[in-house]
């Protein structure tokens, strides 16, 4: 759902089962099947969370050090969320196999963290004041 806020349209998710992974991080995931709809829980899930990640320095120095760990970062800025994107296509495009366990999510984590997770689903939450 789409909510303006200060004349910025944000993409919120409401719910945690709606939330799909798969767009961000096509390469731990299956590609989705009748047999396999009901079968989420048996994928990866994002386990570390950069709050605020800025343009994305902690994210693209831990995918080495944790290849198997899917992170995503939150970033309310517009121009500074589409750069973090772009950036790790252009890594994902210039190394391949590697950075594929990052990916940037344009939202407000004050207000909607929540919505994105399930209870107990992260190991680490980084944030910077």
């Amino acid at each position: 759902m789409l909510i303006l806020w200060q004349t910025i349209l944000l993409n919120i998710q409401y719910h945690q089962i709606n939330m799909d992974w798969r767009t961000l991080f096509p390469a731990f995931y299956p590609e989705k099947n009748d047999k396999e709809a009901n079968r989420d829980n048996k994928c990866s899930k994002v386990e570390f969370a950069d709050i605020g990640c800025g343009y994305g320095g902690l994210l693209v120095d831990l995918s080495p050090m944790f290849p198997d760990t899917l992170m995503v970062g939150m970033e309310i800025r517009l121009k500074v969320s589409d750069y973090v994107s772009d950036r790790v296509t252009a890594l994902r495009t210039a190394h391949p196999g590697q950075y594929q366990n990052i990916h940037v999510i344009r939202t407000n984590a004050m207000k909607y963290l929540p919505n994105y997770f399930h209870k107990g689903q992260l190991n680490k939450m980084f944030s910077v004041s």
